[in-house]
């Protein structure tokens, strides 16, 4: 009975993962020449699959290592084909993509654009090229790889302290792009031993010390602070963090969020939300067994359309 389960799972897993997979190891080169008509039919094929994954696969075979695999492909599918969608002036089919979304847009745009270079020169001529670059001020995903070269980081690690960038986005990302990445910490080294570390660096490790401390206060910013952004997101799995917008998107599997909002959209599959303010006016819930904890003297508007989805004072 086991081995039937297993393979029915390995067979809906592979069927959940094909078009996403294969998108996500498009170039962006590519995906711009496929028609607008196409991609958006493709959108909704994801999205179709993500809600397949989270309804029916996670209740039916549990969350394993190969499924997190279909959230990273999921994530890097849609953000290729959102930036397509910006990038020719059409209009971003709904809810692909939000504001929280534009950090990982950009960090894939600035690699994509460096792919063709990196894919021709040597990592000799790579560094030759970036310092030309950067001595004209220009700056990219190199930047990066220098940056975590030159503090002896794995560049993942640096970018899986960023917030706004999705761990199994990042780790997709990296995975696909491995040759590539590789390439330029190769050549990353050589820059440093050839021409030293660039003036602009020193002045990004001010930044980031600043950032990291911005991050560390994050939890005594409470009250007010929602009300200066307009929406942000979670989605992905066992994470743990505070958010805080008008708009709050939470999806994904097994997380717990602390949060403020005037809006809550929560989906996904066994996530627990503790909602910090108590003037919060609306959640739609929806996802399975889900669970969010307001405030006693709460009173949001409330739509419920989740299986074992449950709202509780506290």
């Amino acid at each position: 009975m086991d081995d039937e389960k297993n393979c029915d799972c390995i067979k809906m897993l592979e069927e959940l993962i094909d078009l996403p997979r294969q998108i996500s190891l498009m170039d962006l080169g590519e995906l711009r020449k496929v028609d607008q008509y196409i991609r958006g039919i493709w959108i909704e094929d994801i999205k179709r699959r993500q809600q397949e994954y989270y309804l029916k696969y996670i209740p039916k075979c549990g969350l394993d290592e190969p499924s997190k695999c279909l959230i990273g492909y999921i994530y890097l599918a849609m953000l290729k084909l959102a930036i397509c969608f910006k990038e020719k002036g059409e209009e971003i089919p709904p809810n692909v993509i939000d504001q929280s979304m534009e950090r990982s847009m950009e960090l894939l745009q600035k690699l994509e654009r460096e792919l063709p270079v990196v894919r021709r020169l040597s990592a000799e001529k790579l560094a030759e090229y970036f310092h030309d670059k950067i001595r004209k001020g220009e700056s990219g995903f190199f930047t990066l790889i220098l940056d975590a070269v030159h503090k002896g980081k794995n560049p993942l690690d640096g970018i899986l302290e960023d917030p706004d960038i999705p761990d199994s986005l990042a780790k997709m990302i990296f995975n696909i792009y491995s040759k590539e990445i590789n390439k330029m910490k190769e050549a990353a080294k050589i820059y440093i031993d050839r021409y030293g570390l660039p003036q602009i660096y020193y002045e990004l490790d001010r930044i980031l010390e600043k950032a990291k401390k911005e991050r560390a206060n994050v939890g005594r910013r409470v009250g007010e602070e929602y009300k200066h952004k307009s929406r942000t997101s979670v989605n992905g799995v066992r994470i743990e963090t505070y958010v805080c917008a008008k708009i709050v998107y939470i999806g994904g599997v097994k997380n717990t969020i602390h949060t403020e909002a005037e809006e809550l959209v929560i989906s996904g599959v066994k996530n627990v939300i503790y909602v910090k303010n108590s003037d919060v006016r609306m959640i739609r819930l929806s996802g399975v067994k889900n669970v969010v904890y307001i405030p006693v003297e709460a009173y949001p508007v409330v739509e419920n359309s989740g299986v074992n989805c449950f709202i509780k004072k506290i």
